[in-house]
């Protein structure tokens, strides 16, 4: 589907890359970490950071706590016993799809002023690194995402750092693949035990 919509967008929008739109002064807020080294946080990314914040607040609520997310969870557990129970399986599945594609554009609108120009495989990048996060913190689990996506850019940093860049990214690859090795659910991920 990102092979398609890829290539009908040059026949919209031209095969040239948008120069992107600035929304916010760029105002850079310097964070005392320790050392001689600050943390400098441009104003974008603290909103940006802010929002994120909102929303998983948001989604984590509507998950624990609403009908909706009991019928996520059902229906991700056992489409069909979560049909016989009475949960609307297809209703759960296009309401979750609809959220995840608007959360998709959210993320774009957000990430889009980070860039200097617009083109269709800006989101590649973030596309590799959501799978690797999703992995690494395990499907099954809400929160390991998150936290694998905070170990991920770090792990990075640090090979860049120590190692080298031009091995930053495979670094981490390996080290993704050598903890899926080990636990193939993830770092937060719970096997589910079929009864049969």
């Amino acid at each position: 589907m990102i092979l398609v919509i890829s290539g009908l967008l040059p026949i919209t929008f031209g095969i040239f890359p948008m120069a992107t739109p600035k929304p916010l002064s760029a105002v850079v807020y310097q964070i005392p970490v320790g050392g001689n080294i600050p943390l400098y946080l441009p104003s974008h990314n603290l909103i940006s950071i802010i929002i994120a914040i909102i929303v998983l607040s948001i989604m984590f609520v509507a998950m624990k706590y609403t009908k909706w997310g009991l019928g996520v969870r059902a229906t991700a557990s056992n489409e069909v016993v979560a049909s016989m129970m009475g949960v609307n399986t297809k209703f759960i599945t296009a309401m979750s799809w609809g959220i995840a594609g608007g959360l998709g554009a959210l993320a774009a609108a957000l990430y889009a002023p980070t860039v200097y120009t617009l083109s269709p495989d800006i989101m590649i990048s973030l596309q590799v690194n959501g799978f690797l996060a999703a992995v690494l913190g395990g499907f099954s689990s809400f929160g390991g995402p998150i936290v694998a996506a905070i170990i991920i850019p770090l792990a990075r940093v640090f090979a860049w750092k120590f190692v080298s860049n031009t091995w930053a990214n495979a670094i981490v690859y390996i080290l993704v693949l050598i903890i899926i090795l080990i636990k193939p659910v993830g770092l937060f991920g719970k096997k589910i035990a079929k009864k049969v």
